[in-house]
């Protein structure tokens, strides 16, 4: 048995990549952002980490996921749907929604999938950011816009160990309605 040291030569790295802005996700905050950015003829790329947009209702996906918010307020002022199925819309048609929007406003050819931001600083002598994506890309740009949202990382459950999910305890007492004697 014999060891052969690697010749491959390591990836090239690719260009810095100049833009107006960078949004970061396809969630509808990212998503909103874009459109009124192309709407005003400003340059942009979304970096996107998964390989679908969606945000947090790509990512969450368990049973009965639903908006808390009633569903013709939580869609775009711009785009609405007056065919909601429910009053909290259930989660893949919150998906779908995001994805029609996708599609009508053509916003596929600005996003890069599979491109999560590792971090960014900005450069006070350029007035500009670098932002840097796990793969090692860099994206120089003006403005940076975040549209990562708090809930794109599912938690899981603990379970206890006869399977079911435990209660949580409060440290206070329910107010309102409640069963008399």
């Amino acid at each position: 048995m014999s060891i052969v040291e690697s010749t491959a030569q390591p990836a090239a790295q690719a260009p810095t990549v100049h833009t107006r802005s960078v949004i970061i996700g396809t969630g509808l905050p990212g998503l909103g952002m874009a459109i009124a950015l192309q709407r005003q003829g400003v340059d942009f790329v979304i970096l996107e980490k998964a390989d679908e947009i969606g945000g947090t209702w790509r990512d969450n996906s368990y049973p009965g996921c639903a908006c808390d918010v009633p569903s013709h307020l939580y869609s775009f002022s711009f785009e609405p749907k007056a065919t909601w199925s429910k009053l909290f819309s259930p989660q893949p048609e919150i998906l779908e929604y995001l994805k029609g929007v996708t599609e009508k406003y053509g916003l596929r050819r600005y996003i890069r999938f599979g491109s999560k931001v590792n971090r960014a600083h900005w450069d006070d002598s350029e007035y500009r950011w670098h932002v840097f994506t796990e793969s090692g890309q860099e994206y120089v740009t003006q403005f940076l816009i975040s549209g990562a949202g708090a809930l794109h990382i599912p938690r899981q459950t603990r379970h206890r160990r006869d399977g079911r999910i435990p209660r949580r305890r409060f440290p206070f007492r329910a107010v309102g309605p409640q069963r008399r004697p």
